[in-house]
């Protein structure tokens, strides 16, 4: 777990998305330009440095909570 601290960080860098042509040459859809996107995170928080699955987040919790295995769930 690493500790994310309060701070403003940006979460999607602005990108532009090309514009959209049928077959014929006609515009069907204008370039769109979407801005650069930033957040502020309010109070500090952990993260885990490694991604985990439903899945495996499932076999870790269900037999800790409730004393079953999965097995005996599914």
């Amino acid at each position: 777990m690493v500790l994310i601290p309060f701070e403003d960080f940006e979460v999607v860098a602005s990108k532009t998305v090309p514009a959209v042509y049928d077959e014929v040459g006609d515009l069907v859809k204008e370039e769109t330009v979407i801005p650069e996107k930033k957040v502020q995170v309010s109070d500090h928080f952990f993260m885990d440095v490694h991604e985990v699955t439903v899945g495996q987040f499932k076999e870790f919790l269900i037999p800790k909570v409730i004393g079953l295995s999965i097995q005996e769930v599914y």
